[in-house]
């Protein structure tokens, strides 16, 4: 985004800007060399994930070098000024959210999967077992992690020691669907955080039989829906009826 001056490419860069309402950008800066040290994982993204569709488009991969400032930069992506390279991130939502964890692929894929996808869909048991164990990793049904030869893990190693799992029940996603839209916002908010993963069930028999067996554990005592926050073995429910409830603020 950042190779000329000249006025055709500024407009290809509206156009750009425009038309991509999702990519990967990564930024550095070309006269400091421990600058561009996140370059090989643009390149592998690049290379491993560019192919993948959403709507029917690939996922674009931009690059921003602040050693070559543009009008169009400085006009339209006001940030740059507060942001040192090397950084990359996601333009998703209309803004931009930055990773900030180890340069390892397999962990930034899974970023970016959470930035495109900042729910867990939760529809069996066994989802809802396997989502809340802390002792594994999470094995994720979506098509970004399953579209290779084999499934993308971040592998053990690098998983942090105390994580935070999160469960919106919503027994009628309808009367809740201003806070789902809420806690939709904090997954996105929280993408870029390696050790928390939102989740929700919205399977109403299912709720039903999980309030008759967890009870007041799981749930208000007048409620069948609830948010469910795990951190390590710790639980704890919050009333997602309540007026002020600031989902990122509770989860974080």
């Amino acid at each position: 985004l950042t190779s000329s001056n000249y006025r055709g490419y500024q407009r290809s860069n509206f156009r750009f800007l425009r038309r991509h309402k999702f990519f990967i950008v990564g930024l550095s800066d070309s006269k400091c060399e421990h600058c561009c040290t996140t370059e090989n994982m643009l390149f592998n993204a690049k290379e491993k994930i560019s192919h993948f569709k959403i709507k029917g488009r690939k996922i674009p991969i931009a690059r921003i070098d602040v050693a070559k400032p543009t009008k169009f930069l400085e006009k339209h992506i006001s940030w740059i000024k507060s942001i040192s390279p090397p950084k990359l991130g996601v333009f998703v939502g209309g803004r931009y959210t930055f990773y900030n964890s180890w340069a390892h692929f397999p962990l930034f894929l899974h970023f970016v999967n959470k930035a495109l996808n900042p729910i867990v869909e939760l529809n069996t048991q066994e989802d809802i077992d396997a989502f809340l164990n802390s002792t594994g990793e999470y094995m994720e049904k979506t098509k970004l992690l399953t579209g290779a030869e084999e499934y993308t893990t971040i592998g053990n190693h690098m998983i942090p020691p105390i994580q935070t799992r999160t469960i919106f029940f919503a027994a009628d996603p309808s009367e809740f669907s201003d806070e789902l839209k809420e806690y939709k916002i904090a997954g996105e908010d929280l993408a870029y955080r390696d050790n928390i993963r939102l989740g929700v069930c919205k399977q109403k028999k299912l709720i039903s039989q999980l309030k008759a067996k967890k009870g007041a554990k799981w749930f208000p005592k007048y409620s069948s829906s609830s948010l469910l926050i795990k951190r390590g073995e710790e639980e704890e429910i919050f009333d997602v009826s309540s007026e002020d409830t600031v989902y990122s603020k509770y989860i974080a």
